[in-house]
């Protein structure tokens, strides 16, 4: 709502379970223009360790709930934890997807308050910037409305990676 207030849309990268669950409201941010991103089906700890062929599971069947939830097909993939090695480059490329991280870690995570959250970013974002902020966190939801509007007063456009990955 804070996004669609704003005339923003973004990519939220998803984990499968997480859309198993709540595929109302995966659905209904796909409608509303935002991309929904593959972010492995478990989100494990241990997915950096896994085969090559057990990598190219949790990104086929997160695909596929995409698919199924939205009616659209993704190319965009965030590894958990932002870790890349070369069996997830290996099931990246086999899979056809494209690898997007970031270049601004809110660390929403751990500072958890609307303050914290919105002070350590604004310190770092500048344009051309990917931000990484987390939905589950109420800070970073309470923030969100202050964050775009400081951004577009410094003159910001918010945009999603095909913009950036279709021009030349």
């Amino acid at each position: 709502n804070i996004l669609e207030k704003n005339n923003v849309r973004a990519v939220f990268f998803m984990t499968g379970m997480r859309m198993e669950k709540y595929p109302d409201i995966v659905k209904k941010m796909s409608e509303k223009g935002h991309l929904i991103g593959n972010h492995t089906f478990r989100h494990s700890n241990l997915f950096p360790f896994y085969s090559k062929k057990r990598i190219i599971s949790e990104l086929e069947k997160s695909a596929d709930l995409i698919r199924k939830i939205t009616g659209k097909k993704t190319v965009y993939f965030r590894p958990p934890f932002g870790v890349t090695n070369p069996s997830i480059a290996y099931a990246v490329k086999k899979t056809g997807m494209i690898t997007i991280g970031w270049s601004v870690r809110s660390f929403d995570t751990f500072l958890k308050d609307k303050e914290k959250i919105l002070s350590s970013v604004v310190k770092k974002v500048k344009g051309g910037d990917i931000v990484l902020f987390h939905d589950t966190v109420k800070g970073t939801v309470e923030m969100l409305d202050e964050f775009i509007v400081y951004c577009k007063n410094e003159g910001f456009e918010f945009t999603t990676p095909e913009k950036f990955l279709l021009e030349d």
